[in-house]
């Protein structure tokens, strides 16, 4: 696959396809933690700052969450104003779910944008494969979980282990 290929060409983190390839890897070789992020009020960042703007926020939010994980994991982009992590295999749920909420806190800082400060915090959800679990499944689960802690109130990590405000 070439470079652009595996690339998202805003932030340069890795892209929903390269993403869903090394799952796909991971889980044929074993087990596979995974974390959904999904930005909070993001939208009116683009809406009143203009798309210009948003992207700075973006490819801001894909450097903050890389410096929160050392270079093990796998850290995309999957379109708009979402994220995933693919965590290392040496990390169990808790400690992937304690790095999801490090993510989270890092995001909660406001971003410098046309002359303003803008804050708009994230979502995540945390899931762990169950023996025999398709990528597809995998997505889903962690999608749930990210869903669930936007109900809860945004800003927030969900996971089959814990919910962490």
């Amino acid at each position: 696959m070439s470079r652009v290929a595996i690339k998202d060409a805003l932030t340069g983190l890795a892209n929903r396809a390269a993403f869903d390839d090394a799952l796909a890897e991971r889980l044929s070789s074993g087990a596979a933690i995974i974390a959904m992020i999904d930005l909070d009020c993001f939208k009116p960042v683009n809406d009143t700052y203009g798309h210009d703007a948003g992207d700075e926020v973006l490819k801001s939010v894909a450097a903050r969450i890389v410096a929160q994980l050392d270079n093990r994991h796998l850290v995309a982009r999957l379109g708009g104003d979402e994220f995933a992590i693919l965590f290392h295999p040496a990390l169990d749920s808790a400690d992937a779910t304690r790095a999801a909420k490090e993510v989270v806190l890092a995001l909660q800082t406001p971003f410098g944008i046309a002359n303003a400060n803008v804050t708009i915090g994230a979502s995540i959800g945390v899931a762990a494969a169950i023996d025999g679990e398709d990528s597809r499944a995998l997505k889903r689960r962690a999608d749930d979980r990210l869903y669930d802690a936007k109900r809860g109130g945004r800003g927030r990590v969900w996971s089959d282990l814990a919910v962490l405000p």
